[in-house]
């Protein structure tokens, strides 16, 4: 609830205000998801521009499975 007052008090247009004005727990939630999944692939793309970037997600996917479930280096 408090990121949709959030987004009330942001610097909106007023049919995106309205739009939020109606959202709940369904429809907040998939717009807390949709935002979610945006900013991801927002910064993926960002990260396969230089290749630091790329060797940096590398590390960040192979870092996020358990050490058990990786296979040795």
């Amino acid at each position: 609830e408090s990121y949709r007052v959030e987004q009330l008090s942001s610097r909106l247009s007023d049919k995106e205000k309205e739009w939020w004005r109606h959202q709940r727990t369904h429809g907040l939630g998939q717009a807390v998801r949709s935002a979610s999944q945006q900013a991801e692939l927002k910064y993926l793309s960002e990260r396969l521009e230089t290749t630091g970037g790329i060797a940096k997600l590398k590390r960040l996917i192979r870092n996020s499975f358990p050490a058990e479930y990786r296979p040795p280096a």
